[in-house]
């Protein structure tokens, strides 16, 4: 039995790396595609893919720091169906209240051939009013969820 699991064991790992090799290549290849545009405050999510998204899931939040205090928002999670491809849709519109930096998360892409679950930050790029937008694409967005937000003290003295 232990001359078993020698014999096992390299299998394992050659299939375990080449599994997590497969899964940081998808990641790579959803966050080059999957891209968030903004443009005169009005925020797009961008499918850069030449293949239709059949469903996508996303998170948003923002953050801010001072010396001694961390500020994360709500972070409410949407699901938009059939974006075509080479399309956007349009997400929000920033209103200048947003407190920090505001991030967005994949956790869920289906296609033909893609069927990823996990976190992925999206990059963000900020177009001037002169360069056009891609084909936008009239998705509904459905609001799943939303976690609650927090504040975290730091430096607190025990007293």
């Amino acid at each position: 039995m232990f001359d078993a699991f020698v014999i096992l064991s390299p299998i394992f790992f050659v299939i375990y790396y080449s599994k997590s090799n497969q899964m940081k290549d998808l990641e790579t290849q959803l966050s080059q595609n999957i891209v968030i545009i903004i443009q005169n405050k009005k925020v797009y999510l961008y499918n850069k893919m030449d293949k239709a998204i059949t469903e996508l899931i996303y998170e948003t939040a923002s953050m801010f720091t001072t010396d001694d205090v961390i500020v994360v928002s709500s972070m409410p999670r949407y699901e938009i169906l059939n974006i075509p491809p080479n399309s956007a849709v349009f997400l929000e519109i920033l209103d200048g209240w947003e407190d920090g930096i505001i991030s967005y998360y994949l956790t869920k892409v289906k296609t033909e051939t893609i069927d990823f679950e996990g976190s992925i930050s999206l990059k963000d790029r900020s177009l001037s009013g002169m360069i056009k937008l891609p084909q936008i694409a009239d998705c509904k967005l459905v609001k799943l969820s939303s976690k609650n937000g927090y504040v975290m003290k730091l430096n607190e003295e025990d007293e």
